[in-house]
């Protein structure tokens, strides 16, 4: 009898069909995985910290921590931190988050997608301390991760296995073989070098950084579902579409690209030829789009300096340093939180006024 497919794996084929027939369109010669590398800057995630009355010396310690990663040259994490007092008066987003919320103790961190990911559901909900600081921002697989993508991987595939022995490793077989072949039979696109120069760079003066060398390269990570140290990536990974949490009993694969965008998943038997052929195709393919937000995918939270990496910095990427120092001053957070949502929002409304503009050149020419 013949499986009948799930919605994840429909969806997962529908939407590589659909950037694929993208691609088409205004097509450059630099390929998706390289463009993203290069110039896809990672969207922030939204961390709340909510509280009553004055915080432990360790929640301060955590929270000024997370607050110097935001800047830390030696692995910025994509991250906003707001520390929100349950007793005093909220800005808007923060009582959305807190609504209809009863944690078990306080404090309480919420870990919210980035907007742009359109994801409703929570990245991730738990008591708030220094552990759960570290896991948030860095675990072994993602600094893997980043030193691969930085390396020169098209795409790296993460493998969450079922726990299932048997289903994982045929998974991960299957999949290896898939990739092997596409190496060999995809092409990027002609005239491509590394470190291309991008329209208006030259204009600019803008400098070329150096670039890991241009290759088709696809690799498979494997990470376990009950790994304490990696449950941060997966509760990330698992929430980037609703229905991929009731499949705990399947092996997930997501690629992951550019700066840790993750396209979207296969689960079990989708992992077959007819969807992971499209994705490495796109990935492959010429870049139909500039703009990042009208791109497929969810950024995932990593620790990673890239544009120092990319500038011809250290690839290897150092541990992060240990939880210390004093607390900031709660409106400090919320200052910065706000002040980026104003930025992200400020942006949105140049490129909405800029497609009007071209709206109506196209309408004007169209008279004449």
């Amino acid at each position: 009898m013949r499986r009948k497919p799930s919605r994840v794996r429909l969806r997962a084929a529908g939407a590589a069909a659909a950037v694929l027939a993208g691609g088409a369109l205004l097509a450059c010669s630099v390929p998706v995985f390289r463009y993203a590398l290069e110039r896809w800057h990672v969207d922030d995630y939204e961390l709340y910290v909510f509280h009553r009355g004055a915080l432990g010396p360790e929640e301060r310690a955590a929270r000024e921590w997370l607050a110097e990663r935001a800047t830390a040259p030696e692995g910025r994490a994509n991250l906003l931190v707001a520390v929100v007092d349950v007793d005093a008066p909220m800005d808007p987003s923060a009582r959305e988050v807190w609504k209809d919320r009863r944690p078990a103790a306080l404090p309480w961190a919420v870990l919210r997608y980035p907007r742009s990911a359109g994801v409703k559901d929570d990245a991730w909900e738990g008591e708030f301390g220094a552990a759960a600081a570290r896991a948030i921002v860095d675990s072994p697989a993602r600094r893997e991760l980043g030193q691969r993508l930085l390396g020169g991987d098209a795409a790296v595939w993460v493998m969450l296995e079922s726990g299932d022995r048997g289903k994982d490793d045929a998974a991960a077989a299957a999949l290896a073989g898939l990739l092997g072949k596409l190496e060999k039979t995809l092409e990027l696109p002609p005239e491509e070098t590394a470190g291309a120069v991008f329209p208006g760079d030259e204009a600019a003066g803008a400098a070329t950084p150096p670039m890991p060398p241009l290759r088709l390269a696809f690799s498979v990570m494997r990470v376990s579902r009950t790994d304490a140290a990696e449950a941060m990536l997966a509760a990330m990974l698992c929430g980037t579409e609703r229905e991929l949490r009731a499949l705990a009993g399947e092996p997930l694969v997501f690629p992951v690209f550019g700066r840790g965008r993750a396209l979207f998943a296969l689960a079990g038997a989708g992992i077959n030829e007819d969807n992971v052929g499209p994705a490495c195709e796109f990935l492959a393919g010429p870049c139909s789009c500039e703009i990042k937000a009208f791109n497929p995918g969810t950024d995932l939270l990593m620790a990673v300096p890239w544009d120092d990496c990319l500038a011809g910095g250290l690839v290897s990427l150092p541990p992060l340093p240990p939880l210390t120092g004093l607390a900031v001053e709660p409106e400090a957070a919320e200052s910065t939180a706000a002040r980026s949502r104003a930025l992200v929002s400020a942006l949105i409304a140049g490129a909405a006024l800029l497609l009007c503009v071209a709206a109506g050149t196209v309408a004007v020419l169209r008279k004449r």
